[in-house]
Parts: C-alpha cells; structure tokens; sequence
C-alpha cells in the first residue's frame, strides 16, 4: 500500500515529532530510530527544517519497545491476524510484532494448534460390552474435547 506523505508542510513536522517525543516518553525509550528521511532509518534528532517535507516518516506506534512506521507487517493480538501498520489506526492498540503461538495442552504436552483453530477429529467407539458404557465414555471425551475447543477460541 502506498501511503500520502506524512508531511505536507512545516507544521507537520512539528506536530508528527512531537507526538513521537510523546510516544516515546510514554514507553520509556529513546527517539533513537524513530524517524526516517528518504526512507532510512535516522538516529539522531531529526531537523525540522529541512526542504523535502514529503521524504519525512515518523513512527505512527511504539510496539513492544520498538517504533512501528506506516507499512510495517504486525499481529493483532486478539485473532493473530497480520495487518500493516497505518491502514487501520485504532488497530495499533492490539499490535505485536510477533504472530502469536497458540497451542493447546494434551495430557500435559504443549502441541500446535491448528492454523485458523479449525480442525475436525472422528473418534469411533469400539470394544464396549454396554452401550451405556459407550455413551458414558463418548460423553465425557465429547465434554473435554469441548473445553479444548473453548481454550482455543
């Protein structure tokens, strides 16, 4: 996704470091990294006077300790779902770096879950002399099953 410039004139480059200076206090970190001109990564403090306010970037988030600048790949960590960073701002307050790992615990063993937490599983019931016994077997395995798939959700 192309994105419009962050700048368009001087004030915005006022404003745009000021709300980085913000971010950052908030998240107890330095400015280091957190602007970029014509697309690389600067470490210092950036001059605000500069003639091309379109090649100007400032980071849109603090995640995690680490700026997020418009395009960059995230995780929303409620549905582990990638987004990229500035098509959808209020999905910034969800934001990881990381794609979440989501498992499931079997008999005390941390396994995968599946991609999407979808998965179908066919269990036959054999070997029992009473069908009471089946049912009463089938019914609790059915009960655990359930609340797996509810941990997964």
């Amino acid at each position: 996704m192309k994105f419009e410039p962050q700048c368009k004139k001087r004030s915005d480059l006022y404003r745009e470091w000021a709300m980085v200076l913000d971010m950052c206090e908030a998240a107890g970190i330095s400015t280091y990294g957190t602007w970029k001109f014509d697309g690389i990564v600067q470490a210092n403090k950036p001059i605000l006077s500069l003639a091309k306010l379109e090649e100007y970037e400032f980071a849109i988030a603090i995640v995690e300790g680490k700026p997020v600048f418009r395009g960059d790949k995230v995780y929303d960590t409620t549905t582990g779902v990638e987004f990229i960073a500035g098509e959808h701002p209020s999905s910034m307050y969800r934001a990881t770096w990381n794609p979440p790992r989501r498992t499931i615990t079997i008999n005390g063993e941390e396994l995968p879950a599946p991609d999407g937490g979808n998965f179908t599983m066919n269990i036959i019931f054999h070997g029992w002399k009473r069908s009471e016994d089946r049912d009463a077997a089938q019914a609790a395995i059915l009960r655990a099953l359930d609340g797996i798939a509810t941990l997964l959700r």
